[in-house]
């Protein structure tokens, strides 16, 4: 499922996945109208699209943003229905969210979680609106509720929240105060804190040391109170959360007891100024639990300005990323790689998932240069994906990916632990109409969804009998497999959509490594360890009195004509039963040997039956055949094979003739002698041995 393309028309679409590593159709997704002076959709809307993928009801849904309902160039919250497996899209915006709902934000914020504690979840989004230099400084606007029922959701208002026209910049969720109900915080120039009363009511609280003005009082200093970010967090260890309010220069944790909130100091003043007289402000804050800590790690999300762009006096915005170490909680550090030294303001809400599915969080960022005039590309991929060390040190993926995906936004839309697959959303604008001429007012939207497969393990050590062949699973889902090397070439490998398999001809050691790979991206090498083990060496039978003796001491097993023995694992058995008897042995690494040749149990030297004798038996090649005057002068014989088909017949057979059946296979059988001219009967059984 890669460069694969969904046609979302308005209503409808159904599009078959047929595997993980076949490309599919390029589909157009929507029309857009864009005015490009009007203040409802001053921002470039084609670039835009929610990132929000949630289940319900055991459905997948995704929520975005786009215009182009009715002609109309005002933006609206659209719901898509998607199935990952079939492939199959629709629009459900009316069914689910009741009717086509106006968004004036970018990026907006959106909340899946049950707000107003009625066990269903609900759908909250923070609307800053838009942010237009001609109405600086009066960007604001509604959050939105969607409460959620058994079938969707309702439009609905929640008093404080959603009924506040306001610059909704900083926000978070969290049950601060451990009662079983999520709280709400927001601001910008201000922090505002509502506690959940368990009725879905939400109360204002009070910070006791903020200041007409936006001003926080701490220890006789005033600092800024105005944040881009908030986030809830456990700070100091005791059973409340903190609020962490990442202000220009100083970070602030609000500390909640005895039913007030008050401002701290959070590390030391300064700690994200990465450049002298250089505006600041922490967009986002995450915490990542430290595995030797056994507490959290921050990461912070800043966005500054650099140099002025060419051609005016406007600022070019940056991002740089910041981080804490729980052994130090408040010494804040720039992070440097390649990312984070040439990034423009265009990174987006990082994730935190296990994306490499190591057991430990990495970081995927959303990349989107919206504005489009800062001539910054957007970074490869594989530097969009950053990957943990296991000790929250983070750096840029290896994989691989094409050049067109390249320059691509994506959104991680799924991450599914039990396949071991990313699913990446990603969309594109193209300026031109539908008679393919060049247009500044419409553009074609076109979606596509990409997946990352990761393997089962990233080395796997195996082990195989010589001459034997063996499959390793190596993805849970069909995906391209390449062979990058094969240590032992006497040892043959092959290809499935989700195997290797080797086969053992050479003993001794091996190695094969592999990529696994798709048309949209190609991952890093894995390998295969294995061991090619010898076969025990063939038993050789030998005779003591009644007793077989196995030449190999352990893992014997015995077989009469072919059938196995229970229980009969000794390298001795007593050959108590008429027939042809070998042994197979197994070593510790339980490689099979080949069968031994046959050795025949009870034997006897002749048999005799109302005076008649046929000897040796068992025998080689030949048997003669003897019998008095009473059975007869001559007789007809047969000799059947234990099914039943006759084997060997010759007329006629004068008492004391030698028989030929050196073209007999080894085995057992029965002889039929009927006389000529008596009528007797006579049936017995005869053994062949090499």
């Amino acid at each position: 499922m890669n460069l694969r393309y969904f046609s979302l028309f308005i209503f409808f679409l159904t599009i078959s996945i047929d595997s993980f590593s076949q490309a599919g159709p390029k589909e157009k997704f929507a029309t857009l109208q864009k005015n490009f002076n009007s203040t409802n959709n001053g921002g470039p809307t084609w670039d835009e699209f929610g990132d929000l993928v949630f289940e319900k009801n055991n459905k997948t849904y995704w929520l975005a943003t786009f215009c182009n309902v009715q002609d109309t160039s005002i933006d609206y919250y659209r719901m898509f229905e998607i199935d990952f497996n079939s492939g199959s899209m629709k629009e459900v915006t009316k069914e689910i969210l009741g009717d086509f709902y106006p968004t004036s934000a970018y990026n907006s914020p959106m909340y899946y979680k049950d707000v107003d504690n009625d066990g269903i979840k609900d759908l909250l989004i923070f609307n800053i609106g838009k942010e237009l230099e001609a109405t600086r400084p009066n960007w604001s606007d509604y959050n939105v509720f969607f409460k959620g029922d058994n079938l969707g959701f309702k439009k609905a208002e929640l008093p404080g929240i959603t009924t506040e026209k306001k610059y909704h910049h900083a926000h978070d969720l969290a049950d601060f105060d451990n009662d079983g109900d999520l709280d709400i915080a927001y601001g910008s120039d201000v922090t505002q804190i509502f506690m959940n009363d368990g009725k879905g009511n939400f109360i204002e609280q009070k910070i006791q040391n903020l200041e007409a003005g936006s001003i926080y009082r701490i220890n006789n200093q005033r600092y800024n109170a105005g944040t881009f970010g908030l986030l809830f967090s456990n700070l100091d260890n005791d059973k409340e959360l903190e609020l962490l309010a990442t202000v220009s220069e100083q970070p602030i944790s609000l500390d909640y007891k005895n039913g007030v909130w008050t401002a701290n100091l959070f590390g030391e003043k300064g700690q994200f100024i990465w450049k002298n007289n250089v505006h600041i402000g922490v967009e986002q804050t995450l915490e990542i639990p430290n595995p030797q800590t056994k507490k959290n790690d921050y990461f912070f999300r800043v966005t500054t300005n650099d140099i002025p762009m060419e051609g005016g006096s406007q600022m070019k915005w940056m991002t740089k990323m910041f981080m804490s170490k729980s052994n130090k909680i408040d010494s804040i550090y720039l992070v440097q790689n390649d990312l984070s030294k040439t990034n423009s303001f265009f990174y987006l809400d990082p994730k935190l998932v296990d994306f490499n599915f190591d057991g430990t969080p990495d970081l995927f960022f959303k990349e989107d240069e919206f504005w489009g005039n800062t001539g910054q590309k957007l970074h490869a991929i594989n530097q969009r994906i950053w990957l943990n060390d296991g000790n929250n040190n983070f750096n840029p993926s290896k994989l691989k990916f094409a050049d067109d995906a390249n320059q691509l936004v994506y959104i991680l839309a799924k991450s599914d632990s039990v396949k071991k697959i990313n699913i990446l959303f990603s969309q594109r604008g193209i300026p031109f109409d539908k008679n393919g001429k060049f247009s500044q007012d419409i553009r074609y939207l076109y979606n596509r969804i990409d997946t990352i497969v990761y393997p089962i393990q990233n080395v796997q050590t195996i082990k195989l009998c010589a001459g034997s062949n063996l499959k390793s699973l190596v993805s849970k889902v069909p995906i391209g497999i390449l062979i990058v090397e094969n240590s032992n070439t006497n040892n043959l490998v092959t290809i499935g959509q989700d195997y290797l398999q080797i086969k053992g001809n050479a003993v001794g050691e091996g190695l094969i490594t592999y990529k696994l790979k798709n048309d949209f991206f190609e991952g890093e090498t894995n390998s295969i360890k294995y061991s090619i083990i010898d076969k025990p060496p063939v038993p050789l039978i030998t005779r003591e009195g009644s007793n077989l003796v196995s030449s190999n001491s352990t893992g014997n097993q015995w077989y009469l004509d072919g059938i196995k023995l229970q229980g009969e694992n000794n390298n001795k058995i007593k050959a108590s039963s008429t027939g042809v008897y070998t042994v197979q042995s197994t070593n510790n690494d339980g490689c099979i040997s080949d069968f031994s040749k046959g050795e025949y149990g009870l034997i006897t030297s002749t048999l005799k039956e109302e005076n008649l004798m046929f000897y040796p038996n068992p025998f080689v090649n030949n048997i003669k055949l003897s019998f008095s005057a009473e059975f007869g002068n001559s007789a007809d014989i047969k000799i059947l094979d234990n099914k039943g088909i006759s084997r060997f017949e010759k007329k006629s057979v004068q008492n004391g003739e030698i028989v030929d059946l050196s073209l007999l296979p080894v085995g057992t059988y029965i002889l039929n002698l009927l006389s000529n001219d008596m009528g007797k009967f006579i049936s017995s059984k005869i053994v062949k041995i090499h």
